[in-house]
Parts: C-alpha cells; sequence; structure tokens
C-alpha cells in the first residue's frame, strides 16, 4: 500500500499535466469515452484530474502496463460528473511517452451511434492567442466552443472575435474562471455571425479550445483550436508581413512565413562602390575590409506559428534572420576553425556606423544592434530569427534594460506587436549581441 500512495505523491508534485482533453461529457444524449496509450516498456501511473467550469477537480490514479491501452467511459472514470454537463481532463504522468484520444458519440442519433474522435492535446497547444479555423452560424448546424484555462491562478479574460468574408462580424468577451473551462453555443456568443467564418480567441494567460459542429440531428464533429502568433485582432494575417517592405518580400505559405531578399542596406555605408548614391566615406577610426556590398537573393523560411522548443539549437555561420530592411543577421562570431569559434575582435573596427558589413560574395550583414533601425526608438522590432521568434532593440517598451534575458538572449512578455505575449530576442551591447542560441526550432534558408 505504502509504494502506490508514494508514486501518487510524487506525480502530484508534477505541475504540468501531459495530455489535456478540453471537454469531455457524461451527459445524455452523449457520452464519452477515454483512450490513453503507454508507449513506454515499462508501467506508468497515470494521474486523471477532472475539473468542471468552477475549477473544481477530482482526481483518479491509474497503473498502465507497458504498452498497454485504457479505454473507458468518462462515466466509469468519473461517476460523480454523469449528467452534470461537461469537463476537463488533465493528465499527469512523472516521465515517458503517453498518448491520447477522446470518441464522443451522440445517442441521438438516427443511426443510434455517431461518433467523433479527436486526439489529446498537448500543454504546447495552448496560447494567448488561438483560432478555430472552421465555424459554421449557418441555420443547417450548429456549433459549441470551448475554452480551457490553464491558469490555476489567474482568471482568463478572453476577446472572441469573429470573421466572414476576411470581416469582422462580431466580438464577445468570455471569463473563463482559474483552472477551469466553459462552454458555449456559438450563436449565444457570436449572434452575428450567420455563415461559415473563423474564430480568434484573445486571452491574457495560455488557453486551449476546442469546438464540436453538431447537424439536425445533433451528430457531433470535433476539432481543436490552433494556437497562433500570427494573427492579431485587426485580422491581419501576420505581424510580421507588414513590417518587411524594403528589398524584401514577404508571404505565407501554408504554416511558413517566407522572407525574400536582395540584402541591399537602405541606408548609406562606405562599402557601396563610390560612385553609388548611398556611398559616404568610413567614420573615423573605421578600418575598410575589401569587400563590397552586391545583391543576393537569400529565401528564408520560417516558422508561421514558432514554438519553444525542448533544446536549444546552437546558430551557425551565415544568416541567422534577416532584419525588417531586408539586411540579414550574422551571429557573433567572426568565424569557426577546428578548435573553435572565432570571436569578432578586429572585425568589429570593420562594421560602418550602422554596425554592418559585406563578407566576401558581397552578403552585407548585421552582427551587433542594427542602429539605423534603432536609432529613433531603441525598443522597436528590428527583423524576425530563423525560429520564426521576433527580436527587438536592446530596450523594452518602457525604454528600461531587460535583466531577464535568458542564454539565448530573449525573455517572453507583452510587446506592441504581440498583445498576449510571444518569447523575442533583444539585441545587447555585449555578447552574445542579437542572439546566443535558437529558442526554437530553426526554418530553412535557400
Amino acid at each position: 500500500m505504502f509504494i502506490p500512495v508514494l508514486i501518487a505523491a510524487i506525480l502530484w508534485q508534477v505541475e504540468t499535466p501531459k495530455l489535456v482533453f478540453p471537454w469531455v461529457t457524461s451527459t445524455a444524449p452523449f457520452t464519452s469515452r477515454l483512450c490513453l496509450v503507454n508507449l513506454n516498456q515499462q508501467s506508468q501511473t497515470l494521474m486523471l484530474e477532472a475539473r468542471d467550469s468552477a475549477g473544481a477537480k477530482i482526481r483518479k490514479e491509474h497503473v498502465l502496463a507497458a504498452n498497454a491501452q485504457l479505454v473507458d467511459d468518462a462515466s466509469r472514470l468519473f461517476p460523480e460528473l454523469v449528467g452534470l454537463g461537461g469537463f476537463s481532463v488533465f493528465c499527469y504522468v512523472e516521465q515517458g511517452e503517453l498518448q491520447g484520444a477522446l470518441v464522443i458519440a451522440s445517442n441521438g442519433s438516427p443511426s443510434g451511434f455517431s461518433p467523433a474522435q479527436a486526439n489529446a492535446m498537448e500543454m504546447d497547444e495552448a496560447s494567448h492567442s488561438i483560432v478555430f479555423p472552421f465555424q459554421s452560424g449557418s441555420v443547417e448546424s450548429s456549433t459549441a466552443i470551448v475554452l480551457v484555462n490553464l491558469d490555476d491562478e489567474v482568471v482568463a479574460q478572453v476577446v472572441l472575435t469573429a470573421f466572414e468574408n476576411d470581416e469582422v462580424v462580431g466580438h464577445a468577451d468570455v471569463t473563463v474562471q482559474a483552472g477551469a473551462n466553459i462552454a458555449h453555443m456559438l450563436s449565444d456568443l457570436l449572434p452575428e455571425m450567420t455563415a461559415t467564418g473563423y474564430v480568434l480567441a484573445l486571452s491574457d494567460t495560455p488557453i486551449m479550445g476546442t469546438s464540436f459542429t453538431f447537424n439536425r440531428w445533433v451528430e457531433p464533429a470535433m476539432s481543436h483550436a490552433i494556437p497562433t502568433t500570427a494573427i492579431s485582432e485587426t485580422n491581419e494575417p501576420n505581424t510580421l508581413l507588414d513590417l518587411f517592405v524594403e528589398h524584401t518580400e514577404a508571404y505565407l505559405d501554408g504554416e511558413m512565413l517566407v522572407i525574400r531578399t536582395d540584402d541591399i542596406p537602405n541606408h548609406a555605408s562606405p562599402y557601396f562602390a563610390t560612385n553609388d548614391a548611398s556611398y559616404e566615406a568610413p567614420h573615423e577610426g573605421m578600418q575598410l575590409n575589401p569587400n563590397r556590398i552586391y545583391a543576393q537573393d537569400f529565401e528564408f523560411r520560417v516558422p508561421l506559428n514558432p514554438k519553444i522548443s525542448g533544446t536549444l539549437e546552437e546558430t551557425r555561420l551565415g544568416p541567422i534572420g534577416v532584419a525588417t530592411n531586408g539586411v540579414v543577421f550574422f551571429n557573433q562570431y567572426a568565424g569557426r576553425t577546428a578548435t573553435g569559434w572565432v570571436p569578432l575582435d578586429q572585425e568589429i573596427e570593420t562594421f560602418d556606423r550602422f554596425n554592418g558589413h559585406p563578407q566576401q560574395q558581397g552578403a552585407y550583414h548585421y552582427h551587433l544592434e542594427p542602429t539605423y533601425l534603432t536609432e529613433s526608438d531603441p525598443s522597436t522590432l528590428i527583423g524576425v530569427m530563423l525560429d520564426g521568434f521576433p527580436i527587438y532593440g536592446p530596450y523594452d517598451a518602457d525604454l528600461s534594460v531587460p535583466s531577464d534575458l535568458d542564454a539565448c538572449n530573449g525573455h517572453e512578455h507583452v510587446t506592441a506587436e504581440f498583445p498576449n505575449g510571444i518569447y523575442h530576442y533583444h539585441a545587447t551591447p555585449e555578447p552574445p549581441y542579437l542572439i546566443g542560441c535558437f529558442k526554437g526550432t530553426a526554418g530553412t534558408l535557400n
């Protein structure tokens, strides 16, 4: 008896759930069946925590053998909640691989059973901004939206915005109690929505969402909301798109933001040909390198919805990001040899007054803060890195110097472009100058 109790005590010290089922119900005419799969070579003790709309919790423990599957009705797992509407289920496991799915069916359909299935959600699917891609206000169907507040201490204030035919048709303010969930019919929340469109949810705390669409026989279809940092309340398809204007072309391609640039700076430099209108003489103390600026053809493909990776990724030689004026960023090193990275040292003396210079093939780039972009506002957004996360000048919006930057030279909070918060980097006067590593998964450069 002592060992299971000890395991339970250890598991309830695990603060982050492995999986979340946003909405489970045992209220007629619906039934729910949960499925969990232990993909490990040893048994696992699972903690299942049901949470209702007030945040009240019921906890159950289950031991799942190696490579085994748990499939059971919600009414048997949580008989206390039968007939009381819906609830969320959080799944905790100390370590290892766990996967899950939920099947909800309507027993009132003409067929007698009409199941809808969706996988359990993982924690990286939570966000301050989520989108329900397909919502219908049609008389042929009805839709319900579920929101889950993952913060156990803070009440979530959520703004829902409905879009039809690329236009905003309605807003709704929703409150979700700490650690709780809500479910509302779309017609009650956003009665202005009368056709097919999508709904954007902006929250001051991380949330998850799922939606159900019912036909005339109340047979359900189910899909989860998608976390995004790419869609703003003003219906811009990507906050970063409009920032890349000079010498660049930016557009969306599926889940990627594509930025093409010729890498020509939009400011003066001694590295232009002397007969070029953008040429200026070297500043005092500058050691001009032998290279000159030539047009390039860089194509960055970066994640549209960047996510923090569990493993930090080292930067590389060559472009690691692109500034809003189309100039590429390089890391804090001059090169790499068999013995390791070569520091910039004297190479800094070859930078023009805006902290740039070209390499041997004529690719102009910044290793340091691009002062041309920050001279009027040192807190401005100056570009995006290969992993999709933005980079700002050396100051926060209140013109204070960030004091909590991590090893990658970034932190997470609200910015002017991302009012719901995002991880972002800052340029700094000391190494690593721009970024020390990729916090997310790097995209590609062609």
